[in-house]
């Protein structure tokens, strides 16, 4: 006879011992059922929320959800959770531990889960013995979340706020600096219209030359054309300047108070889909799944032994 275990052996086994093993699955029902009651084992109630996240603007190659996904995870917000619900108390660990903080990160890790879904969204899970304190969690969670994000959005909003004002306060020298030349060219040397001026001062020049005006006339048309020419293309070129310059401080004014807007912005960064709730039913521990384990691991090791025992001696 083969010592190798077939299905036809293990069904004439279980035939033989269909009594033992029906007593023992019971008695394995009945042990699951008393070890995983609230007892032995403190009952968890689940709090979820889906949040998309809005303003977030990423740094790096990765995306929006990827980076609010992160501030979810910082510890900014995991050591306020802790402090503002005493965590230490309520989870029962002591802070005299050496290895306090270990087992707190383990707790935390176990109790609050953050991951991201295929549409680009942001899931919060929440575990507690108390419903209601999950669910508490989950909205501190949120409220902490936000403010962060608040904040680094104004910080980075307050950064482009100072380099726009940086700009445009030299801009600004710049521009005053060409206004008082155009002013000294205007004041010395009667430019005013470099294009105009120029057509119409060569124009009355021809014309009392034809009708023979006076000297004093010619001489003073003649100083002004010679006024042209020598500053004229100055003139000229800091006019466009003026013109380029001020059209650039308009652009960087708007984007200075659209800075300072940031800087002073108080709406949200997230949209909530799914609020957090307070559970009806507890999520842990699944008793059906510790009483289908217990009766199986006791049914298998059982008909191992008998199997054994079942075995012809040589």
């Amino acid at each position: 006879m083969s010592n190798e275990f077939s299905f036809t052996s293990l069904l004439q086994i279980i035939r033989r011992n269909f009594k033992l093993l029906a007593v023992l699955a019971v008695i394995a029902a009945i042990a699951g059922a008393i070890f995983s009651g609230p007892t032995f084992i403190r009952p968890k109630y689940k709090s979820t929320m889906i949040v998309f996240p809005l303003n977030i603007f990423p740094t790096s190659i990765e995306s929006e959800t990827e980076q609010s996904q992160q501030l979810f995870l910082s510890s900014s917000i995991k050591d306020a959770v802790i402090e503002k619900f005493d965590l230490w108390e309520h989870w029962r660990i002591s802070k005299e531990d050496p290895k306090a903080a270990y087992w707190m990160d383990l707790e935390y890790q176990t109790n609050i889960s953050i991951s991201r879904t295929q549409y680009e969204s942001v899931v919060v899970e929440v575990m507690d013995y108390s419903p209601d304190t999950a669910k508490l969690i989950a909205d501190e969670i949120l409220v902490k979340y936000n403010d962060i994000a608040k904040k680094q959005f104004q910080s980075k909003g307050q950064e482009y706020l100072d380099a726009a004002n940086v700009s445009l306060i030299m801009r600004t020298k710049y521009i005053d600096s060409l206004q008082h030349r155009l002013e000294e060219l205007s004041t010395e040397h009667g430019l005013l219209a470099y294009e105009f001026q120029a057509k119409e001062v060569t124009k009355s020049y021809y014309e009392m030359l034809r009708n023979g005006s006076s000297t004093a006339k010619m001489d003073e048309i003649k100083q002004m054309l010679d006024n042209l020419e020598k500053y004229g293309p100055e003139f000229q070129k800091i006019s466009i300047l003026m013109k380029e310059y001020m059209i650039f401080y308009a652009e960087w004014t708007d984007k200075r108070d659209n800075y300072y807007f940031e800087t002073q912005s108080q709406f949200r960064f997230y949209n909530l889909i799914e609020e957090p709730k307070v559970a009806v039913k507890k999520s842990y521990p699944v008793r059906w799944l510790i009483l289908a384990s217990s009766v199986l691991g006791t049914l298998f090791l059982s008909m191992i032994l008998l199997a054994q025992f079942d075995r012809p001696k040589p």
